[in-house]
């Protein structure tokens, strides 16, 4: 298993990032992981994205004592660039479909945490944590155990990038023709 510097540094320093990719809109549920992380030590939250929410969630940020890095809307082609620098991925999604951003951040690695909605349990495994949704207290022990157990991150992140393969357009074309070519035949 190959540590990254990056890992073994945050790790030093008792810093844990998070990150998150999204509208910040209700749907998303980033209340929900604000009330999670309130009064965690160590903890560093980076959102990328814009929305409705914005001004709102600056506010709770400031009212509950939060390290957050609000990005704004940045391209799609810097989102790895953040990714790679963060110890996990949290989505606490109320709503979601299969989601991009948690594919994006299994190839980059991260370990996930997401809400039991949507195909979320297809992309999330052994790679992970599913929590339920609207549940800060599932939220916040998830994000605890992450953040104390730097070997389970590394071994999360590994199943990440191994899943991440499975993923990719070249293995969804194989799998769409073999299902075209079990029905027309």
């Amino acid at each position: 298993m190959i540590f990254s510097s990056h890992c073994l540094l945050t790790a030093y320093l008792n810093t844990f990032k998070l990150i998150s990719v999204g509208r910040l809109i209700e749907r998303k549920g980033y209340k929900y992981l604000f009330e999670a992380i309130r009064g965690l030590k160590g903890i560093e939250l980076t959102l990328i994205g814009d929305g409705v929410l914005l001004e709102d969630l600056k506010m709770m940020s400031e009212d509950y004592g939060l390290n957050v890095n609000f990005l704004g809307e940045i391209r799609h082609e810097q989102v790895a660039d953040y990714l790679v620098q963060a110890d996990a991925f949290v989505l606490p999604s109320l709503n979601e479909g299969m989601s991009n951003a948690i594919l994006e951040a299994m190839a980059c690695g991260l370990p996930i945490i997401a809400t039991d909605v949507g195909g979320s349990k297809e992309l999330v495994t052994t790679n992970g944590l599913i929590v339920k949704k609207e549940s800060s207290a599932e939220l916040r022990n998830a994000v605890e155990t992450l953040k104390n157990n730097l070997e389970l991150r590394y071994k999360m992140s590994d199943e990440s990038k191994r899943q991440a393969k499975t993923f990719s357009w070249q293995n969804v074309a194989l799998s769409y023709l073999k299902i075209y070519k079990t029905t027309v035949m």
